[in-house]
């Protein structure tokens, strides 16, 4: 028996019917939408506008093969292979290498402008990858995508857009999507549709510190594990290593792009001291889980609570037009890269783990699927290679436009009549966001450990105990019951592997 998180009636409740409806705005969302064909009615609901997203935030840019001189396929697949500790999926890693430049052209098709120069793009070098392959604008990619897929969006008469609306829940049929339950300006809605498409991204605001867009606290995937979907990898959780430090009390943290070390910064702990040259060949442009665990390593011998990023061998001319964004935010922090050393560490970045889904981005309920960072497709393993996140949603996101445009003409339109009915009431969780963010940096950061996790474990049981039945329907309630909800799934996976790999060991 499935799970609703709040009572509703859809005999009662308002609705309306679509083809499509797709939960989320973020790349993912937006390129799924203008995959599909222009005879399918795509509705795409998000709580947030469109600038308010990980995909709007995203620096450094799209990984793909495309300098036939320095790089192939093979290569691609390889870094990739290696980033991931062993554990990414290979028939994943192929798709996403072998389609990779298709969708870069056909980006380019739908209005984005990548650097560019008489001999084709302007490649950028980011870590892991043996060669400079980062296809980019400037040093804000996902601005300028974004910016021309909403936009195109908006202008296709078969795509509706709606902003400023929170999705509840899925609705399901005998384990079969019919569409999803929305709160919209205070009133319960429902939205009944063929497919349903979960974009809602990652999981960064369950920490108290993230480089995530606020919101972010995996809606989605808690609404597939009520539905009892298959969710997987939970635990697999990416620090970037660096990070904009800063004593501010703001939750959302500035990225200092992959990007710039890829242009030769180098990292200086307290004393001066270059340390990556001891803990890779790669140094820093090692893997991203390597070069974070090495600076909380650092962090843990000296004073300051950071370490420094040094690019002074650049002028500032060349900073201003190679990092216009990364450079200004500096600036505005007092600080010029041409001069001095910016402070950074790691913090909360990129989920791995998340909603089960296969080639298609089919989940294990049928007519959903899932893209972009709340799904797990396996590409990435135990750790992303940089820059994999947009090349993913635009890959497999074209495919499930495909997968979709292959079935939908066969289905009949039977489920408007269905009823749907919950007559449990909601949840309120006694401890607020806060709270529950700032457990989850101090007991599941880099260095956790199974006694750690298990303190978290406890705390987040007896917030779940403590839970009281209530009539009211708000937002912020819902999303707390969904970030406890997720970080139980993400410590029981946690404490499941470390046990195993103990045991193992044994």
């Amino acid at each position: 028996m499935r799970e609703y998180i709040i009572p509703f009636d859809t005999n009662i409740t308002p609705k309306e019917y679509t083809d499509v409806v797709i939960v989320g705005c973020g790349i993912a969302g937006l390129y799924t939408a203008l995959m599909l064909p222009s005879d399918i009615d795509v509705t795409i609901v998000a709580k947030e506008p469109y600038k308010e997203t990980n995909s709007y935030l995203a620096q450094g840019g799209i990984a793909a093969p495309c300098d036939k001189l320095n790089d192939t396929k093979e290569m691609f697949f390889n870094d990739t292979m290696v980033c991931g500790r062993g554990e990414s999926d290979t028939e994943a890693v192929n798709i996403l290498v072998n389609e990779a430049m298709d969708n870069i052209i056909q980006l380019e098709k739908l209005g984005v402008k990548f650097d560019k120069d008489d001999n084709g793009f302007l490649l950028g070098k980011e870590g892991a990858h043996s060669v400079s392959r980062i296809v980019r604008s400037g040093d804000s990619t996902g601005k300028s995508v974004m910016e021309a897929l909403y936009h195109l969006a908006k202008s296709r008469e078969n795509i509706s857009i709606r902003e400023n609306i929170f999705v509840i829940d899925i609705l399901t049929y005998a384990n079969k999507s019919t569409g999803i339950l929305t709160l919209d300006d205070g009133r319960v809605k429902s939205i009944f549709s063929k497919y349903t498409i979960i974009n809602t991204g990652g999981i960064g605001n369950l920490f108290e510190q993230t480089t995530n867009a606020k919101g972010i606290n995996g809606d989605g995937i808690a609404m597939i594990q009520r539905a009892n979907g298959i969710v997987r990898n939970m635990s697999y959780l990416q620090f970037h290593p660096t990070v904009f430090y800063n004593n501010s009390s703001l939750k959302q943290s500035f990225l200092i792009s992959e990007a710039v070390r890829g242009e030769g910064a180098l990292l200086y702990n307290e004393r001066g001291e270059r340390f990556m040259e001891k803990v890779h060949p790669m140094k820093e442009l090692a893997p991203r889980d390597i070069v974070s665990l090495a600076i909380m390593q650092q962090i843990k011998k000296q004073i300051t609570p950071c370490v420094y990023l040094d690019i002074t061998h650049w002028n500032e001319e060349a900073l201003k037009l190679r990092f216009p964004t990364i450079f200004g935010f500096c600036q505005r922090n007092n600080i010029n890269m041409a001069e001095n050393l910016v402070p950074v560490a790691p913090r909360m970045h990129y989920f791995m783990g998340g909603i089960k889904v296969d080639i298609n981005g089919k989940t294990s309920i049928n007519n959903l699927y899932a893209c972009g960072e709340c799904s797990c497709t396996g590409v990435h393993g135990k750790n992303r290679l940089a820059s994999n996140s947009l090349l993913e949603a635009i890959v497999f996101g074209r495919r499930i436009a495909r997968n979709i445009k292959e079935n939908i003409y066969d289905i009949i339109d039977n489920d408007k009549d269905i009823r749907i009915v919950n007559v449990d009431s909601s949840y309120k969780i006694m401890e607020d966001e806060h709270t529950i963010a700032k457990w989850m940096g101090q007991y599941f950061g880099i260095d956790r450990t199974i006694a750690k996790v298990k303190q978290l474990e406890n705390k987040i049981n007896k917030a779940y105990c403590n839970a009281k039945k209530t009539n009211i329907i708000c937002r912020e309630e819902i999303e707390k019951v969904n970030m406890i909800s997720v970080i139980k799934a993400i410590i029981n996976d946690d404490l499941n592997k470390k046990i195993t790999k103990k045991t193992n060991l044994n």
